[in-house]
């Protein structure tokens, strides 16, 4: 028997659970991760019948016959503030539900930062510990890191406001400008938000204007060229199970040092060596979380690889996108899953999380895929679907919504990178401000402008 197939018992399980309930889902909005969460809802015979957003509806958002949404009701929240809001069990909310699920029969299901473990009397499946969301905070990661055992670039934390910023940055230079990435006091970033590029005196400048007022610290690193990657890792009871890493396709725009997150890629294939490393190093945060915050479920690492092996810079302690399972596994429900482990759910048989490991890594390299969008500047020529050479391969794209989507093509030459072939493209296609987070061709005068 297959490891596959060992695991199957659980995952009918976690189907069989879902069908005949009915479903409100709570949204800031209908991003990849909440759409995914509809489809498996919908797959497993549960029935979305409202929907509580933060924002207006959208085109391209589930069909659901009742919703409720905050921006339409004159409310204007940062995410961070529409989860916070929630929490504390809104009274507008309530009595809507009140008034469309009178009995309270409906199941909750929320963002995979809702705090609440109920609104208004009904359940909610999955909830984000605050002892958790403590790590996601780049300015505090690298304790965890430390007693991990993980490595992570040189870096120093400093207020926003600290006369002697510049003094710090100029030290951690390495002649290619630093990254700041601020803290997570005043929102909940992700995607690149959050992330700055700086070269010199006048970008310094810029960056802090931009964070005053939207947090209090920054952590400052050198920046070094590689690949951007992830990797995805999970704490069940009797292990962690930790899966292959993949490429996060970060470009830059050099003439402002905006970092520009397109999306992410399971062709990368890094070396053994460096795979195994990787690992090891998401499979030893794992057992960090698990250990001293009691952490259980999906979680993920990001770093870099390059010329130095890996560095880790961010910790995700929830369910993050890319780990491209839905290519190779569509009916696999993850995401429910995944809550219904951080929940310790009776219904979901034990299974051993090596066969977990090795069903799902088996599923992702035999079905290598990507989602990738790049914005363009200027007018989209069309939104039709194109071919093109780039850097030697062929690849199939299309133009819509003010950028490109990669499609597929020949994606798997070479290590399987697509962030160069990414920024080609997009210089082919008129936005010859971008370049891959690989290329180190920019010079930084920091250090001259600090002397």
């Amino acid at each position: 028997m297959s490891s596959a197939d060992r695991i199957r018992p659980s995952l009918d399980a976690v189907a069989e659970h879902w069908a005949g309930q009915t479903v409100a889902l709570v949204v800031d909005h209908f991003n990849g991760g909440m759409k995914a969460l509809a489809e498996e809802l919908t797959r497993c015979g549960a029935t979305i019948a409202a929907v509580v957003s933060n924002t207006a509806p959208a085109d391209g958002d589930p069909a659901v016959p009742l919703r409720w949404s905050a921006a339409e009701h004159g409310l204007h929240l940062s995410h961070h503030q529409f989860e916070n809001w929630l929490a504390g069990q809104p009274a507008d909310v309530l009595d809507w539900l009140d008034t469309v699920d009178p009995g309270r029969h409906w199941r909750i299901l929320g963002t995979t930062y809702a705090t609440f473990a109920e609104l208004g009397g009904r359940p909610a499946a999955g909830r984000w510990r605050p002892d958790w969301a403590v790590w996601e905070d780049k300015t505090r990661v690298d304790a965890l890191w430390q007693r991990a055992g993980v490595p992570a670039p040189p870096h120093e934390i400093r207020p926003v406001d600290d006369p002697d910023l510049p003094a710090a940055v100029a030290r951690l230079d390495r002649g290619r400008g630093v990254v700041l990435a601020a803290d997570a006091t005043r929102s909940v970033l992700g995607s690149s938000q959050g992330l700055r590029w700086v070269r010199s005196a006048a970008e310094l400048a810029d960056a802090r204007t931009r964070f005053t007022g939207t947090c209090d610290r920054l952590r400052i690193s050198p920046f070094l060229p590689g690949v951007p990657n992830s990797i995805l890792g999970m704490v069940l009871p009797d292990g962690v199970a930790v899966f292959d890493p993949f490429e996060i396709i970060t470009l830059r725009r050099p003439d402002t040092g905006e970092l520009i997150y397109g999306g992410t890629s399971t062709w990368w294939r890094p070396g053994e060596r460096d795979r195994e490393q990787i690992r090891q190093y998401t499979r030893q945060v794992g057992e960090e979380l698990a250990a001293s915050a009691g952490y259980v479920g999906i979680y993920s690492v990001d770093g870099l690889l390059g010329p130095d092996g890996f560095l880790a810079t961010e910790l995700n302690p929830r369910h993050v996108s890319g780990l491209g399972l839905r290519a190779g596994w569509p009916e696999f429900p993850m995401r429910l899953l995944n809550r219904a482990i951080q929940q310790g759910s009776p219904a979901v048989p034990a299974f051993d999380h090596r066969d977990l490991e090795t069903a799902v890594r088996d599923a992702v390299r035999a079905n290598p895929s990507c989602s990738l969008w790049v914005p363009l500047t200027g007018d989209a020529p069309s939104t039709s679907e194109h071919t093109a050479q780039v850097l030697g391969r062929t690849v199939r794209f299309r133009v819509a919504c003010g950028g490109f989507w990669l499609l597929d093509g020949e994606l798997g030459a070479g290590d399987g990178t697509i962030g160069p072939v990414a920024a080609e493209l997009a210089a082919a296609l008129g936005s010859d401000d971008l370049v891959s987070f690989a290329d180190d061709s920019v010079a930084s005068t920091l250090l001259t402008s600090a002397r």
